[in-house]
């Protein structure tokens, strides 16, 4: 809970200008851990999580979010210390958003979904590349944006 005032979504009063208020609150869980262990290192190991938050929809355009995955250790029993990862997320619009988004003509849809694949893989003791395929459906809850296919990478490099 926040104690400083933020400015709402929804316009008050005929001049529609946005309001500030106290009272902006929300909430965040996650759940992980191993679902199948590997007994060796180079044995597959199976790991998930399960996100979820909450947040007030009178000043956020997100109010709910909704994410999970699978992780597998060691996919290739060759390379063990590679990571394979799966993911799903949902963020749903608040109805403040959506409203205040359309009174000023644009059109919304209630949800952004996310289907993301990643693969994490040690190049080395100090050097690491993670490719990354994400597909998002409804990007930014915008209904005139086409859906989208992401292409990225990540490099990571220890001194």
């Amino acid at each position: 809970r926040y104690t400083a005032a933020f400015q709402r979504l929804d316009p008050s009063g005929p001049s529609s200008e946005p309001r500030r208020t106290r009272g902006n609150a929300g909430a965040y869980a996650l759940l992980e851990g191993t679902l199948v262990p590997g007994t060796e290192p180079a044995k597959p190991q199976l790991s998930g999580w399960v996100r979820l938050g909450v947040a007030d929809p009178r000043f956020s355009p997100v109010d709910i979010y909704l994410g999970g995955g699978l992780v597998v250790r060691s996919p290739v029993g060759a390379r063990p210390d590679d990571r394979l990862g799966v993911a799903l997320a949902l963020a749903r619009f608040g109805g403040e958003w959506r409203r205040a988004q359309a009174a000023e003509g644009v059109a919304t849809d209630g949800h952004e979904l996310i289907l993301e694949t990643t693969w994490s893989a040690p190049l080395g003791p100090r050097l690491n590349v993670q490719p990354n395929l994400q597909y998002v459906v409804n990007p930014g809850g915008t209904a005139a944006l086409s859906d989208a296919l992401v292409i990225g990478l990540r490099g990571q490099l220890a001194f």
